[in-house]
This record gives structure tokens, sequence and C-alpha cells, in this order.
């Protein structure tokens, strides 16, 4: 195993997070064909940090659910009412723990990993690899890009441009509204908070030294988008293209 990946397990064997069991909204629409599941993780500290799933719907009504969340009947519910489940996505090197109880429910469906996660994880379902041009089940309804990996960490950003969105993971916060004061001061501290853009842990696993950056970047700019999703915080209702080159505004030269 690499340096960079032997670094990479170390911090996630501490990361002992656990779902927040009292905060399980439904489902709710962020835009046309796109559905959100927000849970929250208390992490060690006490901490609480708030997370995002998309559910795509998909031109013959059946969904893809990127970053599926902690398996729970109502969720499940929920979703089937919107559509048959077609895939699963673990985006990146970390949102992918719910993944496996999802596939053991759904036999056949399919599982997409990002690169790498396979190699590192491999007691997760088997699945496909995530590279720059999709699969043919969300071809032409669902753009995606990816970064990494990079010292054993990966991403993919996808595109939903039916309602010009930009769907990130880790590679953006935006941390806003009331919280504890724990949580303010850990997000503060991470370098996640009241602004749209990397935190200080992705700079470090990500994208320190990464001369791909801007490349990727440049990218995710090709697309037609005004809205961003992040899985961590607020979404940028409008205005995101400036949102993101002004994050990104370093690695763009």
């Amino acid at each position: 195993m690499s340096p960079g990946r032997n670094r990479l397990e170390r911090i996630v064997s501490r990361i002992a997070a656990r779902p927040v069991p009292d905060f399980a909204p439904p489902p709710h629409p962020l835009a046309e064909g796109l559905y959100a599941i927000d849970r929250r993780w208390r992490l060690p500290g006490g901490a609480t940090l708030p997370t995002r799933s998309v559910a795509v719907r998909l031109a013959d009504g059946g969904l893809v659910l990127i970053a599926p969340p902690p398996l729970e009947p109502a969720v499940r519910e929920a979703l089937s009412s919107l559509g048959p489940l077609r895939a699963l996505v673990a985006p990146n090197s970390f949102h992918y723990l719910a993944l496996p109880a999802w596939a053991t429910t759904l036999p056949g469906v399919e599982v997409h990993l990002a690169p790498g996660l396979a190699e590192r994880r491999p007691e997760l379902p088997p699945g496909r690899s995530l590279g720059p041009s999709p699969p043919p089940l969300w071809a032409g309804q669902l753009d995606q890009a990816v970064f990494g990996p990079v010292r054993g960490v990966s991403e993919v950003a996808f595109h939903h441009p039916a309602s010009r969105t930009l769907l990130l993971t880790d590679l953006a916060f935006n941390l806003r509204g009331e919280t504890d004061r724990r949580s303010r001061l850990m997000w503060r501290l991470y370098g996640a908070w009241e602004h749209f853009g990397p935190s200080r842990a992705a700079r470090w696993m990500l994208l320190q030294g990464s001369e791909a950056v801007g490349d990727f970047v440049r990218r995710l700019l090709a697309w037609d988008f005004d809205r961003i999703v992040v899985a961590h915080g607020e979404a940028v209702e409008s205005g995101g293209r400036a949102a993101l080159e002004a994050a990104f505004a370093e690695w763009l030269g």
C-alpha cells in the first residue's frame, strides 16, 4: 500500500461517525428530477456534520442514488414512490459506507464506484469504476468528471444539464446557518464554516501539489450550470459558476 493510502486509512479508521437518529426528514426536491436526502452525523468530540445524498430521476423513471444514506425503511419507501432504483454510486473515497446495505437489499442494481475505491475497500459489492465518460444508464442525462486518485483519494463530480446543477461531494463545503457552538468551532478550524469552497482537509489530501486541479475545475466550468449542490452544507442556488471560480481561483491561475 502506498504512503498516501496508508495515511488515508489511518484517518478513516479514526472517524467513528454515527448517524443522528432524530434527524431523518423525507427526500425533498431540489429541482425537477433531483431529490435530496439530508442526514446528520455525529463525530468524535460531539460535533455534527450535515450530509446530503442525491437521487437523480432518469428519463425512463428510474433513479440513480449518489452517496446512499443509511438504509432506513422510510427513506427506501419514499424513494420507491419516486421510481425504481437503478444504480448506487459512491462518488468519492469516503461516501460509500451505506452502499453495501442498499446493494444487498436490491439484487440487480448497478453499483458504480469512484476510481481506486474497489482496490482500497475490496469488501464492497462488485461494481464498475467511474471514468470520464458516463455509463450507458445515464449517458446524455448526467455528465461526470473524475479527479484523482491523488494520494489514494478521488472524487467524481456530476452535472445535471436539465436543471443546470453541478453536484459535488467533498470537493467543496458550504456549512452555514444555525448549529451548536461545538460544531461551529470544529468547522471553523476545518476551514469550512460560512463560505463555499474546499476545506483544509480537501486541500491537504486531494488538492495540495496537484497540477491537475486547474484542469479539472476548468472541465467543470465548461458545463452549463448555475446551481451547485454539495454533500455538506447549503446549496448555492444561483451564481454557481462565479462561486466555483472564486473558490478555486488559486488553481485556475
